[in-house]
């Protein structure tokens, strides 16, 4: 099951993003935006 404690982190994704896509034309998924930052589309967990 997933789980947030708190908004921030969808936030700090939200604006992340809206920060990228800036300049680009089309439609990107949030695993794209991931992929360019970090050369992987998938997630690291943590605990």
């Amino acid at each position: 099951r997933h789980t947030a404690q708190s908004r921030l982190g969808f936030a700090e994704g939200a604006l992340y993003a809206a920060r990228w896509i800036a300049g680009k034309k089309g439609f990107f998924s949030f695993a794209e935006v991931l992929k360019d930052e970090t050369g992987s589309s998938k997630l690291e967990i943590r605990s």
